[in-house]
Protein backbone atom coordinates (compact mmCIF):
# COMPACT_ATOMS: atom_id res chain seq x y z
CA UNK A 1 0.00 0.00 0.00
CA UNK A 2 2.61 2.28 0.44
CA UNK A 3 3.92 1.82 -2.72
CA UNK A 4 0.75 2.63 -4.08
CA UNK A 5 0.49 5.87 -2.11
CA UNK A 6 3.91 7.04 -2.67
CA UNK A 7 3.01 6.50 -7.08
CA UNK A 8 0.13 9.40 -6.49
CA UNK A 9 1.14 13.05 -7.53
CA UNK A 10 0.95 15.40 -4.90
CA UNK A 11 0.95 13.04 -2.03
CA UNK A 12 -2.50 13.21 -0.71
CA UNK A 13 -2.86 13.45 2.71
CA UNK A 14 -3.74 10.81 4.98
CA UNK A 15 -7.02 10.52 6.79
CA UNK A 16 -6.64 6.73 8.30
CA UNK A 17 -6.96 3.50 7.65
CA UNK A 18 -8.77 0.30 7.79
CA UNK A 19 -8.16 -3.40 7.53
CA UNK A 20 -10.82 -6.93 7.06
CA UNK A 21 -9.60 -10.11 6.68
CA UNK A 22 -12.16 -12.59 5.57
CA UNK A 23 -13.30 -15.77 4.18
CA UNK A 24 -16.10 -15.67 1.19
CA UNK A 25 -17.97 -19.16 0.46
CA UNK A 26 -20.45 -18.78 -2.60
CA UNK A 27 -23.86 -20.10 -1.25
CA UNK A 28 -25.36 -23.14 -2.61
CA UNK A 29 -27.40 -22.52 -5.26
CA UNK A 30 -30.59 -24.68 -6.70
CA UNK A 31 -29.01 -28.08 -5.83
CA UNK A 32 -25.34 -27.22 -6.15
CA UNK A 33 -23.27 -27.50 -3.29
CA UNK A 34 -21.90 -23.97 -2.04
CA UNK A 35 -17.90 -23.43 -3.33
CA UNK A 36 -14.68 -23.84 -1.46
CA UNK A 37 -14.17 -21.19 1.14
CA UNK A 38 -11.74 -18.63 -0.28
CA UNK A 39 -9.84 -16.07 1.98
CA UNK A 40 -8.59 -12.41 1.47
CA UNK A 41 -7.33 -9.25 3.24
CA UNK A 42 -8.63 -5.41 2.20
CA UNK A 43 -6.69 -2.36 3.69
CA UNK A 44 -8.56 0.78 3.12
CA UNK A 45 -6.35 4.44 3.38
CA UNK A 46 -8.72 7.06 3.44
CA UNK A 47 -6.95 10.35 2.01
CA UNK A 48 -7.60 14.17 1.58
CA UNK A 49 -6.67 15.51 -1.80
CA UNK A 50 -6.97 19.29 -3.77
CA UNK A 51 -8.37 19.79 -7.18
CA UNK A 52 -10.64 18.41 -9.64
CA UNK A 53 -12.10 15.02 -8.71
CA UNK A 54 -11.59 14.49 -12.41
CA UNK A 55 -8.37 15.92 -13.33
CA UNK A 56 -7.29 14.17 -9.97
CA UNK A 57 -8.71 10.73 -11.33
CA UNK A 58 -6.59 10.85 -14.45
CA UNK A 59 -3.45 12.07 -13.26
CA UNK A 60 -3.92 8.54 -10.31
CA UNK A 61 -4.40 6.54 -12.88
CA UNK A 62 -1.45 7.38 -14.79
CA UNK A 63 0.45 7.18 -12.35
CA UNK A 64 -0.30 3.77 -11.49
CA UNK A 65 -0.34 2.31 -14.68
CA UNK A 66 2.93 3.57 -15.06
CA UNK A 67 3.73 1.62 -11.80
CA UNK A 68 2.57 -2.20 -12.18
CA UNK A 69 -1.50 -1.59 -12.55
CA UNK A 70 -3.73 -2.19 -14.75
CA UNK A 71 -6.32 -0.08 -15.54
CA UNK A 72 -9.90 -2.18 -15.69
CA UNK A 73 -11.26 -2.42 -19.23
CA UNK A 74 -14.53 -1.23 -17.62
CA UNK A 75 -16.07 1.70 -17.88
CA UNK A 76 -16.49 3.67 -14.46
CA UNK A 77 -17.14 6.38 -13.30
CA UNK A 78 -13.98 8.87 -12.98
CA UNK A 79 -14.60 8.60 -9.36
CA UNK A 80 -14.73 5.34 -9.52
CA UNK A 81 -11.09 3.72 -10.61
CA UNK A 82 -9.96 -0.17 -10.54
CA UNK A 83 -6.62 -1.68 -11.25
CA UNK A 84 -5.40 -5.04 -11.06
CA UNK A 85 -1.12 -6.16 -10.34
CA UNK A 86 -0.70 -9.33 -13.25
CA UNK A 87 1.79 -10.45 -11.32
CA UNK A 88 -0.25 -10.93 -8.17
CA UNK A 89 -3.70 -11.03 -9.22
CA UNK A 90 -4.31 -8.45 -6.17
CA UNK A 91 -7.28 -5.68 -6.95
CA UNK A 92 -6.56 -1.82 -6.04
CA UNK A 93 -10.17 0.09 -5.88
CA UNK A 94 -10.25 3.89 -5.54
CA UNK A 95 -13.24 5.72 -4.90
CA UNK A 96 -13.40 9.69 -4.51
CA UNK A 97 -16.12 12.01 -2.97
CA UNK A 98 -16.54 15.30 -3.06
CA UNK A 99 -19.95 15.76 -2.04
CA UNK A 100 -20.84 15.75 1.72
CA UNK A 101 -23.59 13.19 1.10
CA UNK A 102 -21.59 10.50 -0.06
CA UNK A 103 -19.21 10.37 2.96
CA UNK A 104 -21.46 7.36 4.02
CA UNK A 105 -21.39 5.47 1.00
CA UNK A 106 -16.95 5.87 1.14
CA UNK A 107 -16.87 3.99 4.70
CA UNK A 108 -19.53 1.56 3.75
CA UNK A 109 -18.57 -2.12 4.07
CA UNK A 110 -18.53 -3.75 0.86
CA UNK A 111 -21.33 -6.47 0.76
CA UNK A 112 -21.22 -9.97 -1.12
CA UNK A 113 -24.39 -10.86 -2.32
CA UNK A 114 -24.42 -14.59 -3.17
CA UNK A 115 -21.95 -15.57 -0.63
CA UNK A 116 -21.41 -16.75 3.31
CA UNK A 117 -19.19 -14.04 4.72
CA UNK A 118 -16.82 -15.54 7.63
CA UNK A 119 -14.87 -12.07 9.36
CA UNK A 120 -11.53 -13.15 10.51
CA UNK A 121 -10.25 -9.79 12.03
CA UNK A 122 -11.76 -5.99 10.97
CA UNK A 123 -10.38 -2.69 11.95
CA UNK A 124 -12.75 -0.16 11.15
CA UNK A 125 -11.92 3.42 9.74
CA UNK A 126 -12.67 6.49 12.28
CA UNK A 127 -12.52 8.92 10.76
CA UNK A 128 -15.73 9.76 9.17
CA UNK A 129 -16.41 13.11 10.73
CA UNK A 130 -12.72 14.09 9.50
CA UNK A 131 -13.61 13.30 6.07
CA UNK A 132 -16.75 15.27 5.85
CA UNK A 133 -15.09 17.85 7.22
CA UNK A 134 -12.66 18.31 4.71
CA UNK A 135 -16.08 17.34 2.25
CA UNK A 136 -17.30 20.73 3.79
CA UNK A 137 -13.97 22.81 3.30
CA UNK A 138 -13.77 21.93 -0.26
CA UNK A 139 -11.60 18.84 -0.78
CA UNK A 140 -11.68 16.08 -2.18
CA UNK A 141 -11.53 12.60 -0.32
CA UNK A 142 -10.47 9.19 -1.29
CA UNK A 143 -10.53 5.67 -0.12
CA UNK A 144 -8.00 3.41 -1.90
CA UNK A 145 -8.25 -0.39 -1.30
CA UNK A 146 -6.07 -2.57 -1.57
CA UNK A 147 -7.36 -6.16 -1.81
CA UNK A 148 -5.68 -9.28 -2.05
CA UNK A 149 -6.82 -13.36 -1.92
CA UNK A 150 -4.31 -15.33 -0.02
CA UNK A 151 -6.31 -19.25 0.27
CA UNK A 152 -8.32 -21.59 -1.27
CA UNK A 153 -10.10 -24.32 0.61
CA UNK A 154 -9.67 -26.93 -1.90
CA UNK A 155 -5.96 -26.22 -2.34
CA UNK A 156 -6.08 -25.02 -5.45
CA UNK A 157 -5.36 -21.18 -6.51
CA UNK A 158 -7.15 -18.55 -4.76
CA UNK A 159 -9.64 -16.71 -6.52
CA UNK A 160 -9.65 -13.39 -8.01
CA UNK A 161 -9.73 -11.02 -4.87
CA UNK A 162 -13.32 -9.83 -4.76
CA UNK A 163 -13.97 -5.99 -3.67
CA UNK A 164 -17.96 -5.72 -3.52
Amino acid sequence: MEQVLDALPDTPQQLGAATTDHCLRNAAFEGEPPGPLNCQWRTDRYVVFDGDLRAAAEEWGKALNSNQWVSSEESFPPEWREYRNPRTHDRLVIRMVQDGSEVPRLVAAPRFEGAEEYKRERRDFTGQKEAAQAVAEGRRVARISLVHAYYRQDGQPPFEPQWW
